[in-house]
């Protein structure tokens, strides 16, 4: 039997749809790990790029928490289009109960936030959800695309004391890194967490299904570099 271009092309077209189907069910019975990306005003594109560059990874389920007035303003319907969002959360509502398993992500960070989780205060949304994370022991994660950048004008005294205030945070057990290194697509070495935690034969007690990942201290000198070149 003889099948021709055409009937060839949409074979192959209706086996990666059945293929494609078949992985969203497979995703929908066994959702990976919880994520809420915590979203602060105003609105930045830097959501989205977050969003897409999570499209491929279905380790997550990928939760927005956002401003209520976004979805007067069409933000809300803007992620809700990409593939990795899961669901929407509205900052108005009540905290999620699983945040001591999920994994927190912010693709913006203002200094504000850096400066209030530093100094532990918690008297915002953004700052009293990462200090409810920190009392539970779960993972927060800034992007260092997000992070606010120096103008180049500040004195070097203003600059040394954000500088610190970032070692503070690392300190904390915060992370800083970029998408690539959050979804393994580069070499990640995850501060907040002392070599104390292998064992005396190097053995990562903590994450013993990525054995290759060596964890570093949080003020590793190249961890503090990493993001250094981020934000000068």
């Amino acid at each position: 039997m003889k099948i021709s271009e055409e009937q060839l092309k949409e074979l192959v077209l209706r086996v990666l749809g059945e293929l494609e189907a078949e992985r969203k069910a497979d995703n929908a019975n066994h959702p990976g790990q919880k994520l809420y990306m915590l979203c602060v005003s105003p609105w930045s594109d830097r959501y989205m790029e977050f969003l897409r560059e999570m499209e491929t990874s279905d380790q997550y389920e990928i939760v927005p928490v956002i401003p209520s007035s976004w979805k007067d303003m069409g933000y809300e319907a803007r992620l809700m289009e990409t593939k990795a969002c899961s669901h929407i959360l509205h900052r108005s509502c009540e905290k999620p109960a699983d945040l001591e398993t999920a994994i927190t992500v912010m693709p913006v960070v203002p200094r504000d936030v850096l400066v209030k989780t530093a100094l532990c205060i918690s008297d915002t949304y953004e700052t009293s959800w990462i200090s409810e994370c920190m009392d539970k022991g779960s993972r927060v994660v800034l992007l260092r695309s997000g992070l606010a950048r120096f103008s180049g004008k500040e004195k070097p005294a203003y600059r040394n004391r954000v500088m610190n205030y970032y070692r503070q945070i690392l300190e904390y057990g915060v992370e800083i890194c970029s998408v690539d290194e959050f979804t393994g697509r580069a070499p990640y070495e995850s501060p907040g967490h002392s070599p104390a935690g292998e064992t005396a034969s190097g053995n990562d007690t903590q994450h013993p299904d990525t054995k290759k990942k060596r964890v570093w201290n949080s003020l590793h000198p190249a961890v503090l570099y990493s993001f250094s070149k981020a934000i000068l």
